[in-house]
């Protein structure tokens, strides 16, 4: 139906709604393997040192914004069977990559950053690597064949 020129289109009624969005606070970070062991067995790991390799997606971020991961050790010693050995946690030097890029740190009782990212990803996996480099191997000079342990924690700060 036409309607004339002069004629007004009036509403006949209207109606509205409000949206919600919700967001959960979805975050986080995961580690995919708990434990990881470092050997010195040979007179090489001791002159050259040694590492794992890159654990691929050993660390899992899930964030909705940039992040940045810290990461420091429990205590400033290896302990063996519940005792401090006096050897410092800095011998393990930390190397992670991820899509930005890489980035290492000497392991400290004292939280340092790791690696960050300002991408806005809801989720990212890290590689990780950790080594014994050569430099610091004799910190394990003459010492007994037990299991040298430490806990490493790691952080997730959103930005």
């Amino acid at each position: 139906m036409l309607l004339p020129l002069h004629a007004q289109v009036t509403g006949i009624g209207s109606a509205k709604t409000w949206v919600f969005l919700n967001f959960e606070q979805n975050y986080g970070i995961y580690i995919a393997d708990a434990s990881v062991n470092l050997n010195l067995n040979t007179p090489e790991d001791f002159m050259e040192g040694t590492a794992t390799d890159f654990l691929s997606s050993h660390l899992k971020v899930v964030s909705r914004g940039g992040y940045e991961v810290w990461v420091k050790a429990a205590s400033e010693d290896f302990y063996v069977e519940g005792t401090p050995t006096g050897i410092p946690v800095n011998a393990i030097k930390i190397n992670t990559r991820n899509s930005v890029g890489t980035a290492s740190v000497s392991l400290s009782s004292v939280s340092q950053l790791l690696i960050g990212s300002n991408k806005k990803k809801f989720s990212e996996s890290l590689d990780v690597n950790y080594e014994i480099p050569s430099d610091r191997t004799d910190y394990f000079f003459n010492q007994s064949g037990k299991v040298y342990e430490t806990v490493i924690i790691y952080t997730l700060i959103l930005n």
